[in-house]
């Protein structure tokens, strides 16, 4: 019985290394303007977005992870996500379907800041997108 556990567990940790290591290469990333609505309020939040990206590397569709509470920085994250580009996936690879993301988009002091939070997603984004 031991052993048949120690197998799964192997199982699961090199899938899990695979599906880390695949990952393509990001060739365009926009980072949205800072809305000046949210500006002259003094509005500041983090986006988390969903994206989903296709084998020629276009994003499609994006959807709202975790909203800032500023439907203005939501739009302009969602604007500039949508814009984002990676590498198309070469042909007859374990690339060839769709890869998935989740950019979080942090506005604050007028500044905006962009980083890839996939990885603490390790089994895909909890809350699935919405419609």
């Amino acid at each position: 019985m031991n052993s048949i556990f120690v197998i799964a567990v192997s199982l699961l940790s090199i899938n899990a290394v695979a599906a880390t290591a695949v990952r393509r290469k990001l060739e365009a990333r926009v980072i949205p303007a800072y809305p000046k609505s949210a500006l002259d309020d003094g509005r500041f939040g983090a986006v988390r977005i969903y994206c989903v990206v296709n084998s020629e590397g276009d994003v499609h569709p994006v959807r709202i992870l975790k909203v800032s509470g500023s439907q203005d920085l939501d739009d302009s994250a969602m604007d500039a996500a949508a814009k984002w580009k990676w590498a198309p996936a070469p042909p007859d690879s374990e690339l060839m379907g769709n890869q998935w993301n989740v950019l979080e988009f942090d506005f604050q002091n007028s500044t905006v800041t962009v980083r890839d939070v996939s990885r603490e997603y390790p089994q895909g984004p909890r809350r699935p997108p919405t419609q």
